[in-house]
């Protein structure tokens, strides 16, 4: 991706602008923990229930440069100079927002394309999910090493739930004898191909049946503190942008908020 994508877009935006066009290269990041634990519901989940999980390192980081979060045993961390390159191809981006102030992001995208009335209707908008999305834009601002020594009960509720969820879809799947596209025995959890599994025993990456009492005993702390440990790349290029993007906001002035209510009246 950054060889070869992200030079042929650098080079489309710059002639796209030469010949008067509106052309901006945007994204958004989201924070590393809940990127993590999303790429697990998504991928993973039965397979290897939360409790016992241990993530693939750098995941955000590694999908931005093209490169695989599968194979879970054989990922490695990544180098400094993969972060030093992530973090050149954000620097080149005309707008990097995060996913935890995703209506100001709107609203400055709207200035970078032009739009004069912008609008988007908010998805599952109750006073529960509203609390949530508040919650998480607090804590998210936060680095690991505070968030584990001091763990806001919004999290930790969140990654209860989500262990709660996974641990259920992994008794359902060692009950039916479930395979997916796993190479192991049916049931049996994939710890080689979406591991490695921290187990009371220890770390492995061979295929082992889902033990009921073994993952209720782990804790939501112990989870978070896991996770920690698998963003070592992930969480400074996150702050990084988050910083800048607080910067930009503060940049548009007092009316900023103002631009957002109205963007979610207009799509009320």
């Amino acid at each position: 991706f950054l060889k070869y994508t992200l030079p042929d877009l650098l080079l489309l935006r710059s002639k796209l602008r030469a010949a008067g066009c509106r052309c901006n290269l945007v994204t958004l990041l989201r924070h590393p923990l809940l990127q993590h634990l999303s790429w697990h519901r998504h991928f993973v989940n039965e397979r290897v229930p939360l409790c016992f999980w241990n993530s693939p390192h750098d995941c955000q980081s590694r999908m931005s440069m093209a490169l695989a979060c599968h194979g879970g045993p054989s990922v490695r961390p990544l180098t400094r100079d993969h972060r030093t390159a992530v973090q050149a191809m954000w620097d080149a981006f005309d707008l990097v927002g995060t996913t935890e102030h995703f209506d100001s992001f709107l609203v400055l995208l709207a200035d970078l394309a032009g739009l004069q009335r912008p609008f988007y209707r908010i998805q599952l908008g109750t006073a529960e999910t509203t609390a949530a999305r508040e919650a998480t834009r607090r804590w998210s601002a936060r680095t690991c090493a505070s968030l584990t020594a001091d763990p806001p009960q919004a999290l930790l509720e969140y990654i209860r739930k989500r262990m709660a969820a996974t641990a259920k879809a992994a008794a359902g799947f060692r009950a039916r004898k479930g395979k997916g596209d796993s190479r192991g025995p049916a049931g049996m959890m994939d710890c080689a191909g979406y591991g490695p599994c921290e187990l009371p025993a220890g770390s492995t990456t061979q295929y082992s049946w889902f033990e009921r009492d073994q993952c209720d005993a782990v804790t939501a702390e112990a989870v978070l503190s896991r996770l920690c440990g698998r963003i070592a790349s992930d969480e400074p290029l996150y702050l990084t942008a988050r910083e800048r993007f607080e910067q930009r906001r503060r940049a548009a002035g007092a009316s900023l908020p103002q631009r957002v209510e109205l963007l979610r009246a207009e799509g009320a």
